[in-house]
């Protein structure tokens, strides 16, 4: 258009020269926006987290319930992934720096031993120490660290000497210990259920769950001992996975509640064999029924 606006003849040029002016200017303008808006997203994704939540649990007591929770948290949205050590760590030297440096929120999956666990309390002490935004998920049984639990803590987890060699001596984890009491925590219900668990992935994410379309569900059945948390989230797990491997694509394993009850249906049925679960009464009447 301009280049056509150089070539017409007339007996006045400023008309010409101010539309001139102008679109170049626009034109210098836009560029000019566009450089600064992409030097902008550089800068910002030098300081955006890489992860945007840090799972800090006992193995023992709460893999399985972490692996549900940060495949729960990625289902809200691609923004809360979330660090977890048998996925990412590769290197035990880096955990520190995972917490310190790449993580937006710290969860602590505060079990019942946890605190007694040496790498667990170093990542709670990493995240004191580098004002990491942390949330407490206070499971059923685990009591916050008390001044006698604190004082003694050297005598419970002799360890913990270990972290001095990563520069965390006894004065930080007994700070971090007291400092723990005073972050935001969620209480964890002892019945288990999905709702709950997304429930507590809405407080951590501050959103709401989308109504995802239900598939249907196949002659797959999972029993679990409904009693034990840990082996229900690891039902639930095993559900998701099977979810895309059982010969009706798509379709999504029953998992049993305390209230259900071997069908017709159920011809092949999945048992999650925990610690005493040929003792839990479910696990009995569903055998029972098969």
């Amino acid at each position: 258009l301009l280049m056509g606006a150089l070539t017409v003849h007339d007996s006045d040029p400023k008309p010409l020269m101010v539309l001139c002016t102008v679109c170049g200017s626009l034109i210098i303008f836009a560029l000019l926006t566009g450089a600064l808006y992409s030097m902008l997203q550089h800068i910002a994704s030098k300081f955006r987290k890489k992860f945007a939540f840090f799972l800090s649990h006992h193995r023992t007591a709460a893999a399985s319930y972490a692996r549900l929770l940060r495949m729960e948290l990625r289902q809200r949205g691609s923004q809360f992934n979330a660090f977890l050590d048998s996925d990412h760590l590769t290197d035990l030297s880096r955990l520190f720096s995972y917490v310190s440096s790449d993580t937006q929120t710290f969860v602590l999956l505060a079990t019942p031993h946890v605190l007694k666990r040496k790498w667990c309390m170093g990542e709670v002490v990493m995240a004191h120490i580098a004002k990491v935004d942390t949330v407490v998920l206070s499971f059923p049984d685990f009591d916050p660290p008390d001044e006698f639990f604190i004082r003694n803590y050297v005598r419970l987890v002799p360890e913990i000497k270990e972290l001095s060699m990563y520069g965390l001596g006894l004065l930080e984890v007994h700070d971090a210990l007291r400092w723990l009491s005073t972050v935001t925590s969620y209480p964890i219900s002892s019945n288990f259920s999905k709702e709950a668990v997304a429930a507590t992935v809405g407080q951590l994410t501050h959103t709401v769950p989308q109504d995802l379309p239900q598939g249907h569900t196949t002659e797959y059945a999972i029993l679990a001992d409904p009693e034990n948390m840990e082996a229900m989230a690891t039902a639930e797990v095993l559900g998701k996975f099977l979810t895309g491997l059982i010969p009706e694509r798509g379709q999504s394993p029953r998992i049993f509640t305390a209230d259900s009850n071997v069908s017709r249906t159920d011809t092949r049925l999945i048992l999650v064999c925990s610690q005493d679960c040929f003792r839990s009464k479910h696990i009995a009447r569903w055998l029972l029924q098969a």
